[in-house]
């Protein structure tokens, strides 16, 4: 069996050769490479074939996007250790062994990650927040992952290519697709990160060990797609159930509330999002009167509506 699988969820193939590469060639060796294939033509399993690598196995993918892909990859996974790759990004060369020895030198860590850097379409280096302080790894709690992605509704560790966790930590792969029972169709990562935060502290390494390709046709550029939709409301429901379950304090969530609120107007064309905006006043009242109980019924309908908008 394997140490460790690394996933891809495999559905653009323009840079798929790239990211495949890059794990193949990780100084440490012993993996698998597992790609669930989610392209509808077969563009896919063309560019995989070309290796012809014996590390990698190639099953067929949902082909329900991207959430249920990583899911699919969860359950099939060989080794417990899992780390995903997203087709459009690529691994430096020690990045696997860096966080293997890093997750086993912190055994209470719900899961461990690198800092990353950003690329265009064509490769070229974006500018990019440092979030990691340089030195040695650094242990963040979790109700301070909590805080900084609530209170500034915004991802401050990176994408999931940047991490690596055991799947034996969580009880399945609803970690990736449901927060405070609701569906996640767009913020894998936030949603992951939440509820991992539940479980344990998180360590990061502030060596690069993973990029992030930016493009055009990646799902988070696709602003008018439903789910980038969806996904826009999705702060919310991290808003509220992170104040719900008490990993962050009403104070923080009116921080972020300003923020969010932001997004909706950018948005408000969207007669949902109009919904969304309208019952803002009274979410920020309830959290000015440091009320905790603020996942309620009315806001799951208008999310429901959201999601069939």
């Amino acid at each position: 069996m394997p140490h460790v699988t690394v996933a891809i969820p495999a559905y653009k193939p323009a840079h798929l050769s790239q990211a495949i590469a890059s794990v193949l060639a990780q100084t440490f060796a012993d993996f698998e490479l597992l790609i669930s294939d989610d392209c509808p033509d077969g563009a896919v399993r063309q560019v995989v074939e070309r290796f012809g690598d014996p590390r990698i196995r190639l099953i067929e993918g949902p082909r329900r996007g991207l959430v249920a892909n990583s899911v699919h990859l969860w359950e099939h996974a060989a080794a417990d250790l899992l780390k995903f790759v997203y087709d459009d990004d690529f691994l430096m060369p020690f990045c696997l062994a860096d966080l293997v020895a890093l997750l086993q030198q912190n055994p209470q860590a719900a899961f461990v990650f690198c800092a990353r850097k950003m690329v265009d379409a064509a490769g070229r280096i974006l500018p990019s927040n440092a979030t990691i302080p340089p030195g040695p790894p650094t242990l963040f709690t979790g109700k301070v992952v909590a805080e900084a992605l609530i209170g500034e509704i915004a991802n401050p560790i990176g994408e999931p290519t940047s991490i690596l966790f055991r799947r034996s930590t969580f009880e399945g792969p609803e970690c990736l697709s449901r927060y405070c029972g609701a569906p996640v169709r767009h913020n894998i990562d936030v949603a992951f990160y939440l509820n991992a935060a539940e479980r344990g502290p998180c360590v990061g390494a502030p060596d690069v060990g993973a990029v992030f390709r930016r493009h055009a046709d990646q799902a988070s550029s696709m602003t008018g797609e439903g789910s980038f939709a969806y996904g826009v409301a999705e702060w919310e429901l991290f808003l509220r159930g992170a104040v719900s379950r008490g990993m962050i304090a009403p104070h923080v969530a009116l921080r972020g509330l300003e923020r969010l609120e932001l997004h909706y107007r950018n948005q408000q064309g969207l007669p949902e999002f109009q919904a969304m905006l309208a019952a803002l006043p009274a979410l920020r009242q309830r959290l000015q009167g440091d009320a905790c109980d603020v996942l309620d019924e009315a806001f799951l309908i208008r999310l429901a509506r959201v999601e069939s908008g």
